[in-house]
């Protein structure tokens, strides 16, 4: 619990001087600029809510709740902002976990995302093909399409396992409904009732970033950040759902 609120005061201060240097409100488009408020709000009302679950409930809860404070509300502002500055920099770093496979790997295990199933790769597989492609490149720089289309097949392939062990079967077409329908049938506590469609939202623009930027020409510093918010998003993801929930 102390590292996640030392690295959600950490957010908040190099967000702040991003914020700051924002020279209008066209630097992010209206939608993201709701989403990233209330992914704020929520970390205020969790911070508070933490405290009273300490002292009500078992530590384990307390933990869950205070993990989402490092997972909500980083994305939007690091994939929205094109112009680059020393604040969107230091953001950049600091986000940026080089332990953070380690703990999507740990919860893939959780979630049984390692095995494979009718004779396919698993998504942890996959996330591990990317990272191996990323860290040891053919050429001088990774090839967007090596680290990319298996960060993206990896997300696809986590969501339809998941989507199979719901509790109860409903129609979930897109992106952003499966993460919606998975977040009320096997949501963790204390989280925000929009927090699961925020975080359907997130996934939809970063699905679409993958789909354009593996036929594009990206610097190894683009493919490694893309890389990076697909690990954030499956942190995110799987740390606010219950894995008990699940068949």
């Amino acid at each position: 619990m102390a590292e996640s609120f030392d690295f959600a005061e950490g957010l908040a201060r190099h967000t702040r001087r991003v914020i700051e240097q924002v020279p209008n409100d066209s630097a992010l488009p209206a939608d993201m600029w709701g989403d990233l408020t209330r992914a704020w709000e929520e970390q205020t009302r969790l911070t508070t809510s933490v405290f009273n679950v300490i002292s009500a409930a078992p530590s384990s809860s307390a933990t869950t709740a205070a993990a989402t404070l490092t997972t909500t509300g980083s994305t939007e502002i690091l994939s929205g902002w094109v112009s680059p500055s020393e604040e969107l920099q230091a953001l950049r770093s600091y986000v940026h976990r080089p332990n953070r496979i380690e703990m999507v790997r740990g919860l893939a295990r959780i979630f049984r995302l390692d095995g494979a199933s009718h004779g396919s790769r698993s998504p942890l597989q996959l996330l591990e093909e990317a990272s191996a492609a990323l860290a040891r490149p053919v050429g001088d720089s990774p090839a967007p399409t090596a680290v990319l289309v298996s960060a993206r097949e990896a997300v696809q392939l986590a969501l339809a396992d998941l989507l199979r062990r719901r509790p109860r079967q409903e129609p979930a077409a897109k992106a952003a409904d499966k993460v919606s329908s998975l977040g009320l049938q096997c949501g963790r506590p204390h989280l925000a009732t929009d927090h699961f469609e925020r975080l359907g939202r997130d996934l939809a623009r970063l699905l679409d970033r993958l789909s354009v930027a593996k036929t594009g020409v990206l610097s190894r510093r683009q493919v490694s950040d893309l890389f990076d918010e697909v690990l954030q998003f499956f942190e995110a993801f799987l740390r606010s759902l219950d894995s008990t929930a699940l068949k």
